[in-house]
């Protein structure tokens, strides 16, 4: 009996033995398999990070190049639409030249169908006119002032070089004819009724009729009439 009491102790014993090794490999595999992911799950964190990464970066690159295509789109519709504005503006210039080619081949037509206007001669019966408005009170022989100087620049201006006067040539005669007028007459009044053109070739000629309005003083009677100073009724008179 003793014998096979210690025969079931020891059995008993590696059976302890036995489950006591089992629990420390299970242990030893939890272990194990503890730190496998310890190490495991850092490099499945990197590779969610570097999926991240490159996704954002095709999502760049996707609009980088969904806009560089844009623009490409924009230039050509923009050199289009210029190339078509160049080409209606070339057509217009072009249609715009035939226009004015046929208006001006018009024009010449309408210009020997149209007899050329006859000449009024106006521009000399002005200049004429204007001499009698400018001097019909006389020649102001005062240098100072702004009438003498218009005066003698009209003159200047409108006479000719070889004007022929009381049988004189030049503008000098003229002159003296204006300044004896004054110094001659107490009152000098010039007035006009007509001018017209009585010739036009080799020169312009206009005939003019006018009427001196002259008041004599005794001044004018010793210039002109010295006899008659004598017969001082008649002096009077005059």
């Amino acid at each position: 009996m003793s014998g096979l009491g210690e025969k079931c102790r020891t059995q008993q014993v590696i059976v302890l033995s036995t489950s006591t090794i089992m629990k420390v490999r299970r242990e030893d595999v939890a272990m194990e398999a503890a730190i496998v992911y310890t190490i495991k799950t850092p490099q499945v964190v990197i590779d969610m990070d570097m999926a991240k990464r490159a996704a954002a970066i095709r999502k760049v690159l996707m609009k980088k190049a969904t806009r560089r295509n844009q623009s490409k789109i924009n230039q050509r519709r923009y050199r289009a639409q210029q190339k078509c504005t160049t080409d209606l503006l070339n057509q217009t210039v072009i249609q715009l030249r035939t226009d004015v080619a046929r208006m001006e081949g018009r024009l010449e037509m309408m210009k020997l169908a149209i007899p050329p206007p006859l000449r009024t001669f106006e521009p000399e019966c002005n200049v004429a006119n204007e001499y009698f408005r400018m001097f019909v009170y006389g020649y102001n022989l005062d240098p100072a002032c702004a009438q003498h100087t218009t005066q003698f620049d009209f003159l200047n201006s409108t006479m000719s070089p070889d004007l022929v006067i009381m049988g004189n040539v030049g503008l000098d005669k003229l002159l003296q004819q204006w300044v004896l007028y004054v110094n001659t007459f107490e009152a000098f009044h010039m007035e006009l009724h007509q001018a017209h053109v009585v010739s036009f070739s080799p020169n312009v000629v206009i005939h003019a009729e006018a009427t001196l309005h002259l008041r004599m003083s005794r001044k004018s009677i010793q210039l002109l009439f010295p006899h008659l100073l004598n017969n001082e009724p008649l002096t009077q008179k005059l």
